[in-house]
């Protein structure tokens, strides 16, 4: 059986209305007719209720779908930018390594490093290749 829409509702009541017209008061079709009436009335009471509540409650989930796809977003967003940072300070921290390391492996004319902290990582990779091979 198909759910009874809000037009198929008014239309079965104003035909009612119609044919309450030509019963007699007070016979019993005509108290049957008034009572379907009332019934089918608060049927559709009921019918928009419940709809203006789905109503609301779907409003209520598109609400809240919007803000978790802002909060999404703004958690990437974040992330993004965290990245970012870690890959920035990383890249120039080791620049600043290797520039400082390039700088050190100049060689005075008598073949004699000039720098100590390139001396101290030549001695350090001597060392741990002599403890590993």
């Amino acid at each position: 059986m198909a759910k009874p829409t809000p037009d198929l509702i008014d239309e079965q009541v104003a035909w009612m209305l119609e044919h309450l017209s030509t019963l007699e008061p007070g016979s019993k079709e005509h108290q049957a007719l008034v009572e379907d009436i009332a019934t089918l009335q608060r049927l559709n009471i009921e019918n928009n209720r419940n709809s203006d509540e789905w109503e609301a409650k779907e409003r209520e989930l598109e609400i809240k779908e919007r803000e978790l796809e802002a909060e999404k977003k703004k958690h990437r967003n974040c992330m993004f930018k965290e990245l970012a940072i870690a890959f920035g300070s990383l890249a120039i921290s080791g620049g600043i390594y290797w520039a400082g390391l390039k700088l050190g492996f100049k060689f005075e004319e008598n073949g004699t490093i000039a720098s100590k902290h390139t001396r101290d990582v030549i001695a350090a990779e001597q060392s741990f290749v002599r403890r590993n091979l």
